[in-house]
């Protein structure tokens, strides 16, 4: 590395001229930084310096915003509007870095459902939060009398910081899923979006309203994200499972983002805001990716459920048999391949009982396998079915069973029966039988 080059190029210089001081930048090229108080400072000192300034903008923002509704216009002591967009765009680009350099350090950590648990704690611990200071609102209303612009002024920047932590959060960990096996084009893409959200702050400065102006600007940002919350490369690399709990995450937090955007608008509507976050189309634009994210993965999830059982069985199928060609290659005891076979063929057919009758060439019984019952009832069941149908082991048998045909059987009723013959060579070797309780279990 150029830590290693520097040290060797430092050695080789102190050989070619061994009166000459070492160069100071040695002892820098091998771990010790250079002697500036910049470079100083570490990782967990800048982020501390972020959180920092961070809290410090959002409490200038809030006495901003408290002088400006106590002055009634939109000036404070002569400074214009784009200084409480400087503010808030100062706030959200902090809470921006801070999660974009944690997502940096847990790139790879965790599976797509750990991730996804991660998320749905800061979603419950963010809104049970709002509920609380949505309660509190309600108890210095309704019991203490107790209304003023100011205090719905403090909650609702409360919430600023609720919805701006939840949604930035939540933006990282989609991203980590969007750019699973990504492609060039599809890096160039997510890049186009993520800087022009970051652009959008600069509308920050201005008071738009509503007009078309908003709305152009919003459109192609709201397209955009939703072009990219189409990407969901990783629900085919979960488990049944695993599926049913990203199902119920996925879904809670959509609820989430509903419950803070029913939040933010009602606020605005019901009470004097001076920074209304939801004309802001950066927030919006995060609510559109993230919401509409968080559903199209909890339908796809739900659409794709179904056939995952069913290839999940047939992967532990193919695993099955390749499991008893190990064993049958690695020359093990003719007992355990006899086992293997009787166990991988009754797990494909899902059949409730089954046996294994091996006979030699005197059609003399040498192996009686059996899978939940006995060697006896095993021989007994066989026996009956064979003389009911007159089984003469030469062809497959899949019948649906009358209700008497087993009588006196211990174990349940069954219904369906599948034997089938063991041949090699035109001999055969012995019968594979199988039981369900269903009608029509063997096709």
């Amino acid at each position: 590395d150029f830590g290693s080059l520097q040290l060797g190029f430092c050695v080789c210089r102190s050989f070619i001229r061994p009166n000459q001081k070492p160069l100071p930048t040695c002892r820098e090229g091998v771990g010790e930084a250079p002697h500036n108080s910049f470079a100083m400072l570490s990782r967990e000192n800048i982020i501390r310096i972020v959180v920092s300034v961070n809290i410090v903008s959002w409490l200038l923002l809030l006495g901003l915003n408290l002088i400006t509704l106590l002055q009634g216009d939109q000036t404070t002591f002569g400074v214009p509007v784009a200084l409480r967009g400087l503010l808030l765009n100062l706030f959200l680009v902090l809470v921006f870095f801070y999660f974009s350099t944690r997502h940096d350090e847990s790139a790879m950590e965790g599976t797509f459902v750990d991730q996804l648990v991660k998320l749905l704690d800061v979603g419950w611990a963010l809104s049970l939060i709002s509920i609380v200071l949505r309660f509190a609102d309600f108890l210095l209303d309704s019991l203490f009398q107790i209304r003023s612009a100011q205090m719905s002024l403090f909650f609702y920047h409360l919430h600023i910081g609720l919805v701006t932590v939840l949604l930035t959060r939540a933006f990282f960990v989609w991203k980590k899923f969007v750019l699973y096996q990504r492609s060039r084009r599809l890096r160039l893409t997510w890049q186009v979006f993520e800087y022009t959200l970051l652009a959008s702050l600069f509308f920050n400065f201005f008071q738009f309203g509503t007009g078309p102006v908003f709305y152009v600007v919003l459109a192609p940002l709201a397209v955009l994200g939703i072009i990219m919350a189409f990407n969901l490369k990783w629900v085919a690399y979960l488990d049944v499972r695993d599926k049913w709990k990203a199902i119920l995450i996925t879904f809670l937090l959509g609820l989430f983002c509903a419950y803070f955007y029913w939040n933010l608008t009602n606020y605005s509507r019901s009470h004097e805001v001076v920074t209304d976050l939801s004309r802001s189309v950066y927030i919006l634009t995060l609510f559109v990716f993230v919401g509409g994210y968080s559903v199209l993965a909890f339908v796809v999830l739900v659409f794709n459920l179904p056939t995952s059982v069913v290839f999940e069985q047939k992967i532990e199928e193919l695993l099955d048999f390749q499991r008893f060609t190990q064993t049958f290659q690695s020359r093990e005891n003719e007992v355990q391949v006899y086992q293997t076979l009787l166990e991988t063929t009754a797990r494909a057919a899902d059949a409730d009982v089954a046996w294994l009758i091996v006979a030699n060439e005197n059609r003399q019984i040498t192996h009686v396998l059996t899978r939940n019952l006995s060697q006896q009832q095993a021989l007994a069941m066989e026996k009956r079915i064979v003389r009911e149908y007159q089984y003469t082991a030469q062809l497959p048998l899949v019948r649906n069973l009358r209700k008497d045909t087993l009588n006196g059987m211990a174990g349940p009723g069954y219904r369906s029966v599948l034997l089938m013959p063991l041949q090699f060579q035109d001999k055969t070797h012995g019968t594979l039988g199988m039981l369900k309780t269903e009608r029509d279990g063997f096709s």
